[in-house]
């Protein structure tokens, strides 16, 4: 068993929507719908075509994606991930150079925030209202990212308080038990899917390519089996030897593989399905 931290990502973003509620009453009018029924509203994008904010939510969306892969579940707390204690420094430092990113691009976003709200009045016309657009300095805020680590809860910590009945105590610390053991089966079971699926996806586009019935194959293919290999490590919090076994056996299965491989040597294409196919298999016994 590895020493764990538990982690918190908080990563707001703004959508630049808005209610707008005068056009909703006019769209209800229009359709004789009362104006106390409940049938939708009309919500505007009051940022159009802004490619500054579309670059800061597809970083901030990469990040938290990033985060996933390198954190697992932790039970049915969502916003509550863990993560091998070994691991900390690189997770750290990860996120210190991520949080640096997002600093140039909303500078870049600030820049231009005047200029976008003047274009946006001459797009929008009527839907447009000054009123829908915060000070830069409150935009800025609604984009953030932080990262908070912290222990696992400690059974003996329950067990030294003196103030809870003892009956109480050893009802707490059988539901920490029971919450951790189904906490690390899932962890477990995400890190087997997550090697299984990139695997089993490769096979079956590779049946299409060779069927005819898929033009393309792309980079990714075998990429994101070396990347889910190493995420599924990550994850293994139990050390589990099968799932350091199944990471091993998807980096060799795409080792040295290059997309001109896979779409010019039909033999080769061939084998790479088959094997993938098996492994995928294999992997799948380990499922629930």
């Amino acid at each position: 068993m590895s020493d764990l931290l538990m982690y918190t990502l908080y990563a707001p973003t703004w959508t630049a929507r808005k209610l707008d509620k005068k056009a909703t009453k006019q769209v209800k009018e229009s359709n004789g719908v009362k104006d106390g029924v409940n049938a939708g509203n009309f919500n505007k994008l009051i940022l159009p075509d802004c490619a500054e904010l579309t670059t800061i939510q597809s970083y901030i969306g990469t990040t938290r994606n990033e985060f996933y892969l390198r954190s697992a579940a932790w039970g049915e707390q969502r916003g509550i991930r863990v993560g091998k204690a070994e691991n900390h420094m690189d997770t750290m430092s990860w996120f210190g150079d991520r949080k640096a990113g997002l600093e140039p691009l909303l500078d870049a976003l600030g820049a231009v925030y005047p200029s976008k709200i003047a274009q946006a009045e001459y797009d929008m016309h009527g839907l447009f209202d000054i009123a829908d657009y915060p000070s830069w300095d409150v935009v800025r805020a609604k984009f953030s990212l932080d990262l908070f680590p912290q222990p696992l809860p400690n059974a003996e910590d329950i067990r030294t308080m003196q103030d809870i009945p003892a009956d109480q105590r050893a009802a707490i610390e059988a539901d920490m038990e029971q919450r951790t053991n189904a906490a690390f089966a899932g962890a477990v079971a995400e890190a087997f899917t997550m090697l299984m699926e990139p695997i089993a996806h490769m096979a079956k586009q590779l049946r299409a390519y060779t069927a005819g019935d898929a033009k393309r194959l792309h980079e990714s293919l075998h990429e994101n089996i070396r990347m889910m290999a190493a995420a599924a490590r990550r994850l293994n919090l139990t050390n589990d030897p099968d799932i350091e076994e199944m990471a091993v056996h998807a980096e060799e299965l795409v080792a040295g593989v290059t997309k001109a491989d896979l779409k010019d040597n039909d033999l080769f294409r061939a084998s790479k399905a088959k094997e993938a196919e098996a492994l995928a298999a294999r992997i799948a016994k380990f499922l629930p």
